[in-house]
């Protein structure tokens, strides 16, 4: 899928072949475009100029169409193509994605930015997942860690710097707003991007554990490759190191940081 940055206009080429591969032979083309939640952005709209003989439909697309919904950080678009042919009516589609200049908001999507992660690597020994992968695959697997690390309960002392969160409140981290999460400990916030890097290298890894089990060997992206090793131990909600990071906040069911 092609991914373009948000904001920006677009022009989407869509070959005229069928499910089958056989070419399309249109006299006319009328396209719309949807958001990923299905909602029609622009509605049918004849293509010009067309000839039969086109082989490829190039759908231009504004940047207002482009931009993204206020705090998202990504967003999909499909456009449907209606071919009127000799033979009656084809429809033809594809999707697009976009990304925002910062893929990733802290704690929405992540309790690391991408480019803190970068540093925070910087001083993780052994993470092979990390560096054999792509920054889409990094961003991928710390929005994933987020998840995982936010069901885990945890607890610490209130300070003057928590006076926002009660100590007492029980629940979980999924709701925080980035207000509250700013008010969190230093100390904590800096395990949970710690924690993060290393729970993103653990699923990365994980990822290796499918190519073995397809007889793949190794994986390569650009200078940087992941070799698979024969065996690989089971994980918990998440890895070993990135708990051993989090464990001394973590939770004996007396306290939890969160919202009710």
């Amino acid at each position: 899928m092609q991914t373009f940055l948000a904001g920006q206009t677009v022009s989407i080429n869509v070959p005229m072949v069928d499910a089958s591969g056989a070419p399309v032979v249109a006299t006319a083309i009328s396209y719309r475009l949807l958001d990923e939640a299905g909602a029609e952005l622009i509605t049918a709209t004849a293509l010009t100029p067309w000839l039969s003989s086109f082989d490829v439909a190039t759908i231009p697309v504004a940047s207002p169409y482009n931009t993204l919904a206020a705090g998202a950080t990504r967003g999909l678009r499909q456009i449907i193509l209606t071919a009127t042919t000799d033979a009656g009516t084809v429809v033809l589609s594809t999707e697009y994605a976009l990304v925002s200049l910062t893929p990733l908001t802290v704690p929405t999507d992540s309790y690391v930015s991408y480019g803190q992660a970068l540093l925070v690597a910087l001083t993780i020994p052994d993470i092979p997942g990390w560096n054999g992968a792509s920054k889409d695959e990094r961003i991928a697997a710390l929005m994933q860690a987020k998840r995982h690390i936010e069901r885990l309960r945890y607890r610490f002392e209130a300070s003057d710097s928590m006076s926002r969160i009660d100590p007492m409140i029980t629940g979980s981290m999924v709701d925080l707003t980035p207000a509250e999460y700013a008010a969190l400990p230093v100390e904590f916030r800096a395990a949970l991007e710690v924690a993060s890097v290393m729970e993103a290298d653990d699923l990365m890894i994980e990822d290796a554990r499918h190519m073995r089990e397809q007889g793949i060997l190794s994986k390569t992206v650009g200078e940087s490759s992941m070799m698979v090793q024969s065996g690989m131990p089971k994980r918990g909600i998440i890895c070993a190191r990135a708990k051993g990071v989090l464990v001394r906040f973590l939770d004996v069911g007396r306290i939890t940081i969160g919202r009710a």
